[in-house]
């Protein structure tokens, strides 16, 4: 297993000791042994080494340079010469060194992200005005959610259940999906009140423990704009294996490829991954679905930067008409 050394315990360094011990839990991939500072002497409850003693520790760690200060950097490079070194903004490289493929270390990332930062944005989330986006009257959202058999539905990446209160009232059976287990927790004391309801922590790309072709619709708001292309081409595999011939997935996900080599976070549109409308038809139509309708939308002040698409999984014998292809047969 990779040994990690973190060189830095400033703010960068904390916000990587945090991540990673995130990660480690999740992986098990890798384990961190020391972190050097030259001021600091504790983080987290871990006694901080000084440079200097940087020679006792083991020679084949992985030691990650996290000060920004181009000075710094310099430093523990030169102090660090011939050992096995990685800046902390080279972040795709950790994946490689840590043996973890990029797409699940971007999910895992993601998830960490929606832990430590998120709480201000949820509160803020469940207020009328951003509410209103997808429930008032006339919105895209609440046009299309309209098109749902709610009989036995799964919300997916359900978050803290902002949305559930929507339609709680309006469906047999609710199956609340979320990759992170705090999430889950919140929505058990929140709905403890309701017996229609299930919850499911999974891995952020399948479904893997639901029934195939038991669910009527699955649907997600706010939350797949933030996926990897590739896992979302799984859960399209799932979604179609789950549901019910004739069940219907609303799904809303981003439509923004102007930088195809982006990772989750700050730095891109509102946290989007690379995606558009048209690879999200090339994937959902191989994993089986028919194309009812999608909506380009606008996100704040970037217009057309979010899509919402209307999937049905076909009745074999059943003859279907849509816009974005040939009347099919199946």
């Amino acid at each position: 297993m990779q040994e990690i050394v973190l060189c830095g315990a400033g703010n960068k360094g904390s916000e990587l000791y945090a991540f990673l011990k995130y990660m480690i839990e999740e992986l098990n991939c890798a384990q961190i042994i020391a972190v050097i500072d030259r001021e600091k002497d504790n983080l987290d409850g871990i006694k901080i080494l000084r440079p200097e003693m940087i020679g006792e520790l083991n020679p084949e760690a992985l030691f990650i340079i996290t000060p920004e200060n181009e000075e710094i950097r310099r430093y523990y490079k030169n102090l660090l010469r011939g050992k096995k070194t990685v800046f902390y903004d080279q972040y795709f490289d950790f994946a490689e060194l840590l043996d973890v493929d990029r797409t699940t270390l971007n999910r895992v990332r993601c998830a960490f992200y929606h832990i430590e930062e998120m709480d201000e944005y949820f509160d803020e989330a469940e207020g009328k005005e951003l509410l209103n986006i997808f429930w008032e009257e006339g919105s895209v959202f609440k046009r299309l959610f309209r098109e749902l058999d709610l009989n036995n539905v799964i919300e997916l990446a359900c978050g803290r259940g902002r949305h559930v209160p929507n339609y709680i009232n309006l469906s047999g059976h609710i199956t609340l999906v979320d990759i992170l287990q705090k999430n889950i927790d919140l929505c058990k004391m929140r709905f403890s009140d309701y017996q229609h309801i299930s919850y499911y922590k999974n891995q952020g790309y399948d479904l893997m423990e639901l029934n195939d072709n038991e669910y009527t619709s699955i649907f997600s708001y706010d939350a797949m704009v933030h996926f990897e292309l590739l896992d979302i081409n799984t859960y399209l595999t799932d979604f179609y294996r789950v549901l019910k011939p004739g069940g219907r997935a609303l799904i809303h996900h981003s439509n923004f490829d102007a930088i195809y080599n982006g990772r989750f976070g700050r730095s891109l549109a509102y946290g989007r991954s690379f995606m558009n409308y048209k690879i999200f038809s090339y994937l959902a139509l191989h994993a089986g679905f028919t194309i009812l309708d999608q909506q380009l939308l606008r996100w704040h002040n970037l217009p057309d930067l979010d899509c919402v698409t209307l999937l049905e999984k076909p009745i074999k014998g059943m003859i279907v008409e849509s816009e974005y292809g040939k009347t099919m047969k199946f």
